[in-house]
């Protein structure tokens, strides 16, 4: 049983690779993508970013940054059963209105599970433990009450183009004799690149 802090951790970086690995299947980092209709896309490219450590801190187009606040337990059941409720924001830095309600509601759908094509089929996440070689999925956590907010009537134009995508993590924290079964196998060739991204970006 992984538990505490590492356990947090962990929810919160598979948080990340799969909304990262998700947009990045859709295109998002990539203007050269196309859709049908209407043709190519014309914007810069999205990129992955820390949160910003001051809230009136100047971020260029289009970036996105992932972070979590407000975790709080509650007990679920007999025997010690625990389940975790952990805050997460998708923050979205955007060019132009139009961009920024196409990308928040695609990050939407990606935390419902409406988009099975880049894999995102329910609204559940795969929680590996990221200090394996070849990461194994331990457990699921629950993707609860997603809602897009945005910033309006700012004086500073910059931050009329900020978008925000929040969402409850749900973490059925069990004892040693429960567990969620999952497959421990789905980690793909594809995820390790978007981690290694991650981390480069967040060490920074």
């Amino acid at each position: 049983m992984i538990r505490g802090g590492l356990r947090s951790r962990f929810i919160m970086d598979s948080t990340r690779i799969a909304i990262v690995a998700a947009l990045s299947e859709l295109g998002w980092f990539d203007t050269t993508v196309h859709d049908i209709p209407p043709g190519p896309r014309r914007h810069w490219p999205l990129r992955y970013i820390p949160k910003p450590l001051k809230w009136d801190e100047n971020v260029e187009p289009n970036a996105v940054a992932i972070s979590a606040d407000d975790t709080h337990s509650i007990r679920s059941g007999l025997g010690g059963e625990f389940e975790d409720n952990m805050r997460v924001y998708v923050d979205l830095f955007v060019e132009s209105d139009e961009l920024g309600w196409h990308l928040a509601q695609d990050v939407r759908d990606l935390l419902i599970g409406k988009m099975p094509d880049v894999g995102r089929a329910g609204p559940a996440i795969d929680v590996y433990d990221l200090r394996l070689a070849t990461p194994a999925a331990f457990t699921q956590v629950d993707i609860e009450r997603p809602l897009i907010d945005r910033a309006e009537s700012e004086s500073r134009e910059w931050r009329n183009r900020w978008f925000m995508v929040r969402f409850d993590i749900i973490d059925e924290y069990y004892d040693e004799h429960g567990g969620v079964d999952v497959d421990a196998n789905r980690w793909s060739d594809a995820l390790a690149p978007v981690w290694q991204q991650i981390q480069t970006i967040e060490d920074q």
